[in-house]
């Protein structure tokens, strides 16, 4: 193969490497500082192996301990401590670490890498100047300074952000946990639903298998490679709950602290939900209007545009119509015109040339929207694991029980992969503050266990708010029957704000204290209108009100018109409705709520399990969706009694979450036994793999292929084939990044089991010392491998004579798969010799591509003596016309030989072709295949 086309060139390199040695270090530090993010992620996106191998010869560290720490560490942990430790070794070990990437880089492709270049490449000698233009701020007059440090302590008090929703207990600043939740966002806006929390959830975890050019927060206004420049205006966008204001908030109390973009002397922090209350006005009576304390000095602040930073937060929200292409713009400060037309005036600029902006909006907002006067448009994905792992340590602010969780979680697929949301990882962590702490407290009254399902974990989070209220019992049933109804309605007909008029409709009591805990008010419209406080709250309360008002007419239609919504949109949905048909799970809630009806759990089962029906013309991503749906029940005897009919589960090509994984793993152990589960090129990792672990014995035809599990991965499938009960017969692994090492694993496995009969490892790279250990395992008198694929698994002459101990003992193998390996060499007439053996129960050979050439063809004469050998491949390799003869004598020595490929043996002859093809006048039955 040839190298990749890189977008740079070595010049690249050098420019940088010459920059750095003309500072001192202090001058390095901040210009290392500047790109650690993007210096982290490249680290994080290739193997290291030759990044350590360079730093090693410079001396400037020691690559078999770097190694260690790599296996250690997680990637992001481990690329972290790298890039930091270097810094700490002084200036050469830094130019030397720049110097290593760009050399391991060249050929490659980097999107950080090549941002990083550009950015150096454009502002050459002015990176200094720039990057002491962020930490330093501009000189003002004594008037300015006064009212900017007023203005920061304004800032301050205002948007220190703290988790929505919070119930009083468990508060704390989350100011600090945003690391790298920004990724570059270029494909088209569509129009998701609001509520596809789990197929969100599933896109994240695609972001996080893919390497991300990640943004940090304090290079939003950094040169943006893909358009060429120096943004002056970004768009945010990111699904509800994802953290957009909160970093927006964070943001602003960074600057307000001096932390960074202290280039802008004034940040105007303005949200839409503010401006929907004003009609018609100017540029300058919107900014007064939200600090009015600014009036005497406005004028002076405006007169330099370029140290301005104006936030509009929440476009989405926005009542008044913002069109970015509209020809209708404020053009002067003081000019009268709509929200709308002072807002595009600026991201003109026809208003204050030179200022920036930065906007957040939800993406189905700008489906069909013209934003092109935004050069950079962006997308938070949430929490990276790391990330993950420092908000709940936040969260609970002590070190063992924040390790209890993320242990819990780790293990819990399913509630660990939605805690890339902020809003609902502050929720998991609420709930599973009832069961972690040092002391027990009432809250342990909820549930006897933490959470397994989604449904337990809001039906929990519902029974805390609930139990925060002290209401009786027949005030809370009746709010939430109301409130619920409401819900439903919403769910049904994609409504998400609510008017006073349909609380009204509903019965909803206003006056009750119980209101506020589920709903917010927002008062940014002239008219007030109400959101449940979490999107999912809705759609769960949506549910929940079918048991605590049983309705068999309305909940079949409900079922029905949910089922039949596109996009998924309807699926949160049923499966919370599925989930509380779990006796257990309704008990979180009865002691708040009374009983709920068993009547409508009688009702939707029967229909879960006609839906199944309709299981086999289901979309394979659809099928996650059924399984979800039982998982949330957690009925095993259920589960076995649906699905325990289909005996084949394909997920091919589908990229599983841990949450799937998680869900899988529960329905194979429900079904006892499985015939087929294809899990090939579903972007697995060894993680995923531990999560299947407990149930891949069950499975009798299990197909791994094309997934990244490596030879770790191997300890758990060796141990699924030790398993007493193991079923596995035929197991697929081509091509999931095997070395030799993992044969150590498995050949101890097979040597226990009792079931195997094909195991296809093509496409690995087996050869080395542990080879042997499989081929010991073949030689066992245990083993009942029938069917060995080794093709294109690296084996050289080497591992010829491993491979001829483990045949030559062998009494079950039939076939034998060794093409596309180099196995010429001296030990290749062992090979031949253990083949040929009188008592060698190989059927099928097959021998393609190996570098076979005349020489050899002696030693491979020899399979004549193989009694069972009907089938013989020798396609593609380097046989000329002096090998004839000895593939006659093979031809028509073998007693039962039925078939033999010759193909792309172009060197021999045409008569001598012929010739072979018609020795099966001389063996009826036989079959010459030559072109």
């Amino acid at each position: 193969m040839g190298q990749t086309p890189s977008k740079y060139s070595g010049e690249d390199g050098e420019k940088i490497h010459e920059l750095l040695s003309d500072l001192d270090f202090k001058e390095i530090k901040l210009i290392y500082e500047y790109f650690k993010h993007e210096l982290i992620y490249i680290v994080k996106s290739i193997h290291v192996d030759h990044l350590l191998e360079f730093l090693s010869s410079r001396n400037i560290l020691d690559k078999e301990l770097y190694l260690q720490m790599e296996k250690d560490l997680e990637p992001f942990e481990f690329s972290e401590k790298l890039v930091g430790n270097l810094l700490d070794a002084g200036k050469e070990a830094v130019i030397g670490f720049w110097d290593a990437i760009y050399d391991h880089q060249l050929h490659c492709s980097s999107d950080n890498l090549y941002t990083q270049l550009r950015e150096v490449d454009k502002l050459g000698d002015g990176l200094m100047q720039q990057i002491f233009l962020e930490i330093n701020e501009h000189p003002l007059t004594s008037e300015l300074k006064e009212i900017q440090k007023h203005h920061r302590q304004h800032l301050l008090e205002k948007n220190i952000p703290r988790p929505s929703g919070s119930t009083g207990k468990n508060e704390f600043y989350v100011s600090n946990r945003y690391m790298d939740m920004i990724a570059s966002y270029v494909r088209p806006f569509n129009r998701p639903s609001e509520h596809k929390l789990i197929e969100t959830a599933r896109k994240h975890e695609e972001y996080l298998r893919n390497e991300l050019e990640t943004v940090p927060l304090n290079r939003l206004f950094s040169w943006c490679h893909m358009r060429k420049c120096t943004p002056h205006a970004v768009m945010v966008t990111g699904v509800p709950g994802i953290g957009k204001t909160t970093l927006l908030q964070k943001l602003v109390c960074d600057w307000a602290n001096g932390k960074f973009y202290q280039r802008f002397s004034f940040i105007f922090f303005l949200k839409f939900q503010d401006l929907n209350k004003l009609e018609n006005m100017s540029l300058e009576s919107m900014i007064l209007q939200e600090y009015p304390y600014l009036e005497d000095q406005l004028g002076n602040i405006l007169q330099n545009p370029e140290r301005l930073l104006f936030i509009f937060d929440g476009l989405d929200e926005s009542v008044h119509e913002i069109n970015f292409k509209s020809s209708q713009i404020c053009h002067d400060i003081k000019q009268v015109g709509d929200v709308g037309a002072v807002v595009v005036g600026l991201v003109r600029q026809s208003l204050l040339k030179g200022c920036s902006l930065l906007f957040t909006s939800q993406p189905d907002k700008l489906a069909g929207t013209d934003i092109s006067d935004f050069q950079r448009v962006l997308a938070i994905v949430g929490f990276l694991p790391k990330e993950r792992q420092l908000y709940i340590e936040r969260f609970f602010m002590n070190k063992g029980l924040s390790d209890q969780v993320f242990s819990f979680l780790k293990e819990n697929g399913v509630l660990y992969t939605f805690c890339y949301n902020p809003s609902y990882c502050w929720i998991i962590c609420t709930v599973l503050s009832m069961f972690f702490k040092d002391q027990p407290t009432n809250d342990h009254q909820i549930m006897s266990s933490p959470p397994k399902t989604l449904t337990q974990l809001f039906a929990a989070f519902i029974a805390r708010v609930l139990s925060n209220t002290s209401l009786d019992k027949i005030s809370t049933r009746s709010l939430l029957t109301s409130v619920g109804w409401m819900a439903e309605h919403g769910v049904m007909n994609h409504i998400t704000k609510f008017d006073k008029q349909t609380l009204a409709q509903f019965d909803v009591d206003m006056t009750s204290k119980l209101l506020p805990t589920l709903m917010k008010e927002s008062t940014s419209s002239p008219e007030p209108s109400f959101s449940f406080l979490h999107p999912i709250t809705q759609e769960f309360l949506a549910a929940v009100v079918y048991y605590i008002d049983y309705s068999p007419e309305n909940l079949q239609s409900s079922l029905e018109k949910a089922k039949s919504y596109k996009n998924n949109r309807g699926d949160l949905f049923i499966s919370f409705l599925c989930g509380l048909s779990d006796n257990t799970t309704r008990t979180i809630l009865e002691p708040y709520l009374g009983d709920l009806s068993s009547d409508a759990a009688q009702e939707v089962l029967p229909w879960l399990n006609e839906y199944i029906t309709e299981f086999q013309t289901l979309e394979k991503e659809k099928h996650l969706n059924v399984f979800f749906n039982f998982f949330e029940i957690q009925n095993k005897d259920l589960v076995l009694e649906c699905l325990g009919t289909f005996r084949k589960f394909d997920l091919g090509g589908v990229h599983l979450t841990p949450l799937d994984c998680s869900v899988l793993t529960f329905i194979l152990q429900s079904c006892g036994e499985t015939e087929e589960f294809h899990l090939n090129g579903c972007k697995l990792r060894i993680e995923d793999i531990r999560k299947f672990a407990p149930a891949l014995h069950t499975v009798h035809y299990l197909d791994l292929v094309a997934n990244n599990i490596g030879d770790d991965g191997m300890m758990l499938v060796g141990s699924a084939l030790k398993h007493p009960k193991c079923k596995i017969q035929n197991l697929l692994l081509s091509d999931i990044g095997l070395t030799d090492r993992a044969c150590s694993y498995l050949g101890p496995a097979i040597t226990d089991n009792q079931t195997l009969r094909t195991l296809i490892l093509s496409y690995n790279k087996l050869e080395g010392p542990h080879f042997g250990d499989l081929m010991t395992a073949l030689s066992s008198p245990n083993c009942k491998l029938e069917e060995l694929f080794l093709n294109n698994t690296h084996l050289t002459d080497s591992s010829c004579s491993a491979l001829a101990s483990g045949i030559r003992n062998n009494r079950s193998l039939k076939l034998l798969y060794l093409s596309w390996n180099y196995l010429i060499g001296p030990h290749f007439g062992d090979l031949m010799e253990a083949l040929s053996n009188p008592n060698c129960t190989v059927e099928q050979l097959m021998l393609q591509d190996i570098l076979l050439q005349d020489e050899h063809l002696p030693s491979v004469v020899l399979l004549s003596n193989n009694k069972n050998l009907t089938h013989l491949e020798l396609s593609n390799n380097s046989l000329t016309g002096a090998a004839t003869p000895y593939l006659r004598d093979l031809i028509l020595q073998s007693p039962n030989l039925k078939e033999i490929s010759l193909f792309s043996n172009h060197k021999v002859p045409y008569e001598d072709r012929r010739m072979l093809v018609n020795l099966k006048t001389q063996k009826p039955g036989l079959r010459v295949s030559i072109d």
